[in-house]
């Protein structure tokens, strides 16, 4: 699954990886991954990684909101 911004200023959604196609292989050098004890692998900003993020992010929770676009511009660039 790729979680992705699909549309502008809308929260970011889930979407099946055999849909897209990958044409630049390059990682953002503050991105990480990290490989769950379920056998899950994720790729993305280090920060998000924190426990709990993505649920104080759909939340509402100020703190990630603020976190996630802070690491969005950082890889936009």
């Amino acid at each position: 699954m790729f979680r992705v911004e699909a549309v502008r200023d809308e929260t970011p959604g889930l979407y099946d990886s055999r849909l897209f196609e990958v044409t630049d292989g390059s990682v953002p050098q503050h991105w990480a991954v990290s490989h769950a004890a379920s056998g899950d692998i994720t790729l993305g900003p280090e920060k998000w990684e924190r426990a709990g993020f993505w649920d104080d992010f759909f939340d509402g929770e100020r703190w990630a909101v603020d976190l996630y676009q802070s690491e969005k511009n950082k890889s936009l660039g």
